[in-house]
């Protein structure tokens, strides 16, 4: 008899970030009936992206020696390209200020 199955596979790795799902018509045959079924594949974000530092874009800022402690110097942020939101959060660690001699 005939093989009961046929594996199909990916020619290209999916990226979730630009495919969310893709569709594949199957057409099964005997030679004289033909079935037709269509299958849906989700492409499953996985954590592939890592973030950027988007501002500031400057790495070197000037302060007066009068700024009060606890004002703010300038803003971080960055960002994620994953698509799941659990993947593409990011997370600020805290910083170390050593003053230069």
């Amino acid at each position: 008899g005939a093989d009961p199955g046929v594996d199909v596979v990916l020619l290209l790795g999916p990226d979730a970030e630009t495919v969310l799902y893709f569709e594949l018509e199957l057409a099964v045959s005997d030679g004289q009936f033909t079935t037709r079924s269509t299958v849906m594949v989700t492409v499953l974000d996985v954590n592939d992206n890592a973030p950027v530092v988007l501002e500031p874009q400057a790495r070197h800022f000037v302060v007066e020696e009068t700024l009060v402690a606890g004002s703010a110097i300038f803003t971080v942020v960055a960002s994620d390209a994953d698509r799941d939101a659990s993947n593409a959060n990011v997370y600020f660690d805290g910083l170390v200020v050593t003053p230069a001699s």
